[in-house]
């Protein structure tokens, strides 16, 4: 994968920042990519680099520092905190990044620890020394993370991945996928099992699945991940069961009350033996050329299998190396998925169209001839804007490339023919919905239709409110909402809290329990917090991240209309676009009356935001920014920070003149080496510990400037800058 061109200025920076912002909203709170994996992960690597040459350009909110989606618990799904926490992985596009990785590890192993060899003599015993790494190598699934915990070999604890750091409850939920057993295969069993994996669908059951959904005139899902996603907020357990989930687990992150396993490879021999199921297909290769031969086998052999697959997890075999080979804030740094490329086939290009969506933005879409893709047939995908369409010189009725990125996202690629044989895709002059103008802004690339009364964007508008990420007000699907806004039953979002039994009866298929059902969904829309109902609104750039800081900031929706842009735009991730474009939304009158008729329905706009938690403005750290780097024994990174913030800090990920001080753990690296370089305080764990303790009696105006200026810890003065 070529990496793509790191931004110039730092203007560049900040549009790939939000570029990048946007993209992991899409797919992670509205379950609705644009790009595929590895085109994020490209744009993805410049910022990196970028923020490396330039520390001093970063945001605080870059994507760069935060890993998946935040969990938010529903009413009757609390939040459940991982222990340990769930990490990402880290890519390899090609058999050079998967080589340079092996050889990285390999070199911080003959620095640290022994390395193991091949052969495994007992399950349990401590590995011989080898010159050569082993690892362990198993297919990476598509589907949806879970984290599963057995106590005393029962089941009494299922979490979706969240965030990493905490997820939400899905105990009842986990006990229908079909091939999880309640009750482990051992005796006497362990005392505690924390062990993770992938929920999938298998092809044939997310085809039934769709073919059911069609039937019912539902919305088909788009992929077996999502719909394996969707499928564990069901409530209805007779539904789950009969779509087929499974599971197949892959980590072992906690045993007690048994010896745990020395090696990846038997870890899951462990698993398997427990009575739980893990994915067939795994080896153990005894260096790189044994891992590349695997993973180019299962780039060809994919297709036989019965789900989908987009890569191969590539782990150091042994475990007790791990630790010390570490993590970094995002992913471990003895394992890599090593993505496979998309399998791309040829087919015409019929014409291009125009879809509007709920903020108006009118989208091209590529009408194509139907064509067999990883597994799927594809008639239809999106070309994002105009200014996508010209760069990769697409035109109706040539032959094009298509593939679907990660496997999951359809796209035309590129021409497999000459483009001057072809007329140019024409742009419309007017919303090819209401008929009205269309505006491109400065500084964008969308078309936008500007009708506030558009019937495409008002439709959009709804479906948003209702869906998953907002409200999820599970019943009101695409095809009830249209129904519902036909029949003149629903005008705007405030009429979901207005609708009455009656008028879903109304409806086609919409018998006695299905109108119980929707209605009892709408009352659970009631208790939502107070950002899921700000994120639903659809205001211009708020996304679910976005209005989590904006009503933890304010409280309530409420207070959060009395506020000026000046004050929101100071807060993390914000910035003067999104907050004009929020205080615009609050002081329209239109806006207004919509606010006066959700009152009416019942929804508190004065309830404020749970678990706020109150920022002391006082204390050593109080608006100072900080920077922890290396590890704390008695805290992980992201407990760190939380303090940190609670007690008004501003913790960044780079080190600059600005930077107030830095907290070092073991192992710090280059940032403390910058600190000292630029005469930035340097706190070592203890003092650390001790700042934290004493800060909450403390104000930052009265602090002793020598304890806010430290001398260097004893554990660094030896070290040379």
């Amino acid at each position: 994968m070529a990496p793509a061109q790191p931004p110039a200025s730092q203007a560049e920076l900040v549009a790939l920042t939000r570029d990048l912002q946007r993209h992991a909203r899409l797919y992670y709170d509205e379950a609705a990519p644009e790009l595929p994996d590895a085109e994020y992960d490209r744009r993805l690597q410049a910022l990196a680099a970028a923020e490396a040459a330039h520390p001093d350009w970063a945001l605080p909110d870059s994507p760069t520092r935060w890993v998946g989606q935040r969990a938010t618990a529903r009413p009757g799904r609390p939040e459940v905190r991982h222990e340990p926490r769930l990490y990402s992985l880290a890519n390899a596009y090609s058999d050079e990044e998967l080589g340079d990785f092996t050889r990285r590890v390999a070199e911080a192993l003959a620095e640290r620890v022994p390395v193991t060899a091949p052969a495994l003599p007992d399950l349990f015993a401590p590995p011989a020394p080898s010159t050569e790494p082993v690892w362990s190598c198993e297919l990476k699934l598509d589907g949806a993370s879970v984290s599963l915990i057995y106590e005393h070999g029962e089941l009494v604890l299922a979490a979706t991945r969240g965030d990493g750091e905490s997820g939400e409850e899905i105990t009842a939920q986990a006990r229908q996928v079909s091939n999880l057993p309640t009750r482990l295969a051992l005796e006497p069993p362990p005392a505690r099992l924390v062990v993770r994996g992938e929920v999938v669908l298998e092809h044939a059951d997310f085809q039934a699945l769709n073919a059911r959904r069609a039937e019912a005139g539902e919305r088909l899902f788009a992929n077996p991940r999502n719909a394996a996603a969707g499928s564990l907020k069901l409530l209805d357990a007779a539904e789950l069961r009969a779509r087929g989930l499974k599971v197949f687990l892959y980590d072992l992150a906690v045993l007690e009350g048994t010896a745990a396993p020395a090696t990846q490879s038997a870890q899951l021999d462990w698993l398997r033996r427990a009575g739980l199921p893990v994915f067939p297909h795994a080896a153990r290769c005894a260096g790189l050329a044994d891992v590349l031969a695997y993973c180019a086998r299962w780039e060809n052999d994919r297709a036989g299998l019965p789900l989908d697959t987009d890569g191969v997890v590539v782990k150091l075999d042994e475990i007790a190396p791990r630790a010390g080979l570490g993590w970094t804030a995002k992913a471990p740094r003895w394992a890599v998925a090593r993505k496979f490329p998309a399998q791309a086939v040829q087919t015409v290009l019929r014409a291009v169209t125009w879809q509007v969506g709920r903020t108006g933005v009118v989208t091209p879409v590529a009408e194509l001839e139907p064509v067999a893709v990883a597994g799927s047939v594809i008639s239809r995908a999106t070309l994002h804007n105009e200014d996508e369409i010209q760069r990769r010189g697409i035109r109706p009725g040539m032959r094009v490339w298509v593939e679907k990125g990660g496997d999951v996202i359809p796209k035309v690629t590129g021409p497999a023919e000459d483009p001057a044989d072809f007329p140019e895709v024409q742009s419309p002059a007017e919303c090819p919905e209401c008929g009205h103008g269309l505006r491109r802004e400065e500084g964008e690339s969308a078309l936008r239709c500007l009708n506030p009364g558009c019937p495409a964007v008002r439709q959009a508008a709804l479906e948003h409110f209702v869906s998953r990420p907002a409200l999820d007000l599970e019943g009101l699907g695409d095809r009830l909402v249209a129904e519902l806004i036909r029949l003149g039953h629903l005008r705007d979002v405030s009429d979901v809290f207005h609708l009455r039994p009656d008028q879903l009866q109304e409806c086609e298929r919409m018998g006695e329990k299905s109108v119980a059902n929707v209605m009892q969904s709408i009352e659970m829309g009631r208790t939502r917090p107070p950002s899921r109902l700000l994120f639903a609104l659809g205001i211009r750039g708020v996304g679910a991240r976005a209005a989590r800081t904006l009503l933890r900031h304010a409280g309530s929706l409420q207070a959060l209309a009395g506020l000026p842009a000046d004050e929101l735009q100071n807060l993390d991730g914000v910035g003067p676009v999104l907050a004009a474009s929020v205080t615009r939304w609050f002081a329209t009158p239109d806006n207004q009356e919509l606010l006066k008729r959700l009152e009416l329905g019942d929804l508190d706009l004065a309830r404020e935001e749970p678990d706020r938690g109150p920022v002391a403005a006082n204390g050593p750290f109080w608006g100072r920014t900080v920077v922890l780097t290396g590890t704390l024994a008695s805290l992980e990174r992201r407990a760190a920070q939380t303090l940190l913030e609670a007690r008004g800090a501003k913790v960044s990920s780079s080190v600059s003149a600005r930077t107030h001080f830095v907290v070092a753990g073991a192992e710090a690296g280059s940032k403390l080496e910058k600190a000292r370089t630029l005469g930035v305080p340097v706190l070592d764990e203890a003092q650390f510990l001790a700042l934290l303790q004493e800060g909450e009696a403390d104000s930052a105006a009265d602090a002793d400037p020598e304890r806010l200026n430290p001398a260097p810890s004893s554990q660094f003065e030896q070290e040379t800058p």
